[in-house]
């Protein structure tokens, strides 16, 4: 796919993938990472809405951090929880986008009135005074001189309610779709995963094009349909008359998980089709075994004996223990508090 690995912005067709940004300590300001030479990118799936956009670019674009926990209530400014419906979830004034963007679409500050609470990922700073040192601070314009104005809540002594859409039609959104590269483009339609019930939920979908080039769909639930981490996409999308389509799932046998695939040619009726379904027919053959490392082999090990490209992109080594990642299998992901590298094999 052109130009996919120099852009800033990528929307993937994996519907269940949860979005993010591979540095959201560095975004668009760092060129490559410190561990593994890897270019930073908002990663989105095609499920995710504007307000999933305006989060990542928080990240991306303003440097900011994650101010939730998936496991409890941390949140980003004292009005989240008060009684002041203005500040409250869906309130005009509601300031924590980084907390949820959904129900609170504007950025925390430090004024009075909904000051930002300490002890989130972002830190005792704001989000308002983040964004404007960095842009600022350390993005002077010719000569030293202010490049940028920008004012906080606490500069203007309000925070601003719901600002009317812009009345500037050239503004909206442009979408070209380009598939010179690829012909015989289908709709997205509509999948099912089906095994006599067995394998209906866990299956990893993907399609293959004629370049080679895979491209994960999503993962399904146990209704053997796609579930979409946000959002309702449930499709499969930019296939191709003769691509493939198939699926990954583990068997439990032996005292062990058997990584398992099934796929088929992608056809013209197929192209036409309301739904495809993927299934194993009782009695068939069943799927050749995949052969990926052991999980005791050690991702240190594993990324030592990996192929020469995996092993440029490993340089220079990550200075604290990669880890096994059994999410995205076969990968290894070198963690630390503050950096995550991750090296697909």
């Amino acid at each position: 796919m052109r130009k996919w690995d120099e852009s800033d912005f990528q929307v993937n067709a994996n519907a269940s993938l949860r979005a993010n940004v591979d540095w959201p300590g560095d975004g668009f300001w760092r060129e490559h990472d410190l561990c593994c030479w890897r270019s930073s990118h908002m990663n989105m799936s095609r499920s995710n809405n504007h307000r999933v956009y305006n989060h990542e670019f928080g990240h991306y674009g303003m440097l900011l951090r994650d101010e939730y926990e998936d496991d409890d209530d941390t949140h980003c400014a004292a009005g989240v929880g008060g009684s002041n419906p203005v500040f409250a979830a869906g309130g005009d004034k509601a300031s924590c986008m980084m907390f949820q963007q959904t129900s609170f679409t504007k950025i925390c500050s430090n004024h009075a009135d909904n000051r930002h609470v300490t002890g989130t990922r972002q830190g005792d700073q704001d989000c308002w005074s983040e964004m404007k040192g960095h842009f600022m601070g350390e993005s002077p314009g010719p000569n030293g001189a202010q490049r940028w104005r920008i004012q906080t809540p606490v500069d203007r002594g309000a925070i601003i309610g719901k600002l009317p859409p812009i009345p500037m039609s050239g503004w909206a959104t442009l979408v070209a779709i380009d598939d010179a590269n690829n012909n015989n483009l289908c709709q997205p339609v509509e999948f099912k995963w089906a095994s006599g019930g067995a394998f209906a939920a866990g299956a990893r979908v993907f399609s293959k094009n004629s370049s080679g080039r895979m491209i994960i769909q999503g993962v399904t639930d146990a209704t053997g349909v796609i579930a979409p981490f946000s959002g309702s996409v449930r499709t499969v999308a930019g296939l191709h008359i003769g691509d493939t389509i198939g699926a990954t799932w583990n068997v439990y046998t032996g005292g062990g998980y058997v990584p398992m695939v099934k796929k088929r040619t992608y056809t013209a009726a197929d192209c036409v089709s309301a739904l495809i379904v993927l299934s194993t027919v009782p009695g068939q053959r069943l799927p050749a075994r995949r052969k990926w490392p052991s999980k005791a082999r050690s991702c240190r090990s594993h990324l030592q004996r990996s192929s020469s490209r995996a092993r440029r992109l490993a340089k220079p080594s990550c200075a604290f223990a990669p880890q096994w990642n059994s999410t995205t299998h076969p990968s290894c992901d070198c963690r630390s508090k503050t950096n995550r590298a991750f090296v697909t094999l």
